[in-house]
């Protein structure tokens, strides 16, 4: 086992289990935070696991893992299970990245811009036949001359 947490691994000999969890002060109202950190029980949990010790715990040298202290978790997204000595055990990994939220979300906007331009010819065309009866234009070579007469005489 590697010698790094030496506190925390004698934290573990002397109380067993019990140093990894919060306990109540002697006044009942409040809590007295745990002697090894769950970081520290993690790593210290992996090197056993390595070193194939994980399963029990030797109090004399502080080598090892007693399968009691592990705190049962949930497997996550990215979580895998592993076999270590014929049972099966959540190992975390990090969750995949979730990505940017318009590449999350880009086939909802491509469907909504679908349903949305479905209808579109027909209100491009009403819109155009609005403006040209609010603009009073007419069509015809008439209107053509008068309007080429006026901007000549802007000139």
């Amino acid at each position: 086992m590697t010698t790094t947490h030496r506190a925390a691994v004698k934290a573990l000999q002397k109380f067993g289990g019990s140093a990894l969890r919060a306990s109540l002060n002697s006044n009942g109202r409040t809590y007295r935070k745990a002697l090894v950190s769950p970081r520290k029980a993690s790593v210290i949990r992996k090197a056993a696991i390595v070193d194939k010790t994980f399963g029990s715990f030797d109090n004399l040298t502080g080598i090892g893992w007693d399968i009691a202290w592990d705190v049962e978790k949930k497997q996550t997204a990215g979580g895998k299970l592993a076999n270590i000595n014929g049972e099966k055990w959540a190992i975390n990994s990090l969750k995949p990245f979730k990505g940017k939220l318009n590449e999350r979300t880009r086939e909802e906007r491509a469907m909504k811009i679908e349903e949305k331009l479905e209808g579109m010819d027909k209100l491009i065309e009403n819109h155009r036949k609005e403006v040209k009866e609010r603009t009073g234009k007419k069509e015809g070579v008439e209107a053509l001359y008068k309007r080429i007469i006026a901007r000549a005489g802007r000139r």
